[in-house]
Formats: structure tokens, sequence, C-alpha cells
């Protein structure tokens, strides 16, 4: 039982795992704006791959991403097997 919590619930909040494509290659200034996701280079495209417990999580990254004055390609969920 989370001390504070009135219903005596447990979390049981199940991270969800996305793929994220992002359009062009990030440098290495741009990688440091996204710790904590694994980062896989392709020719033209980069692919950010991380866990989210909460929709906002990913909301916020696309907002980072947008900052940074990327463009994201794909979004997708990775189910696992």
């Amino acid at each position: 039982m989370r001390s504070g919590d009135p219903t005596g619930a447990e979390d049981k909040t199940v991270a969800q795992r996305f793929r994220i494509t992002v359009h062009g290659r990030l440098s290495e200034r741009f990688a440091t704006r996204f710790v904590g996701l694994d980062r896989e280079g392709g020719d033209r495209d980069t692919v950010l791959v991380g866990d989210f417990r909460d929709p906002t999580q990913l909301e916020d990254l696309l907002g980072r991403i947008a900052d940074c004055g990327l463009v994201v390609a794909q979004v997708e969920e990775v189910r696992e097997p």
C-alpha cells in the first residue's frame, strides 16, 4: 500500500514502450536533450525508443522534439510478442 493513498490501492501503472521516428540524424548536441531514451541512427532518420508511464510524458517528449525544430515521421507503440 502506498502511503497517502486513501483507497489503499497499489500503483499498478504499466509503462508503454514507444518508437518515435524523427526525420534526420540527431547530432550529439540534440541527443543530449533525450537522455534516458535508446537512440537508433539510420541513414536518414533517427529512432528514439523509450518507456512512458503516462501519456503526458510522451506529449512532453514530442514537444521537446518540436522545440528542437525536428519533424516527427512516426510514433508507434511497441508491443511485446
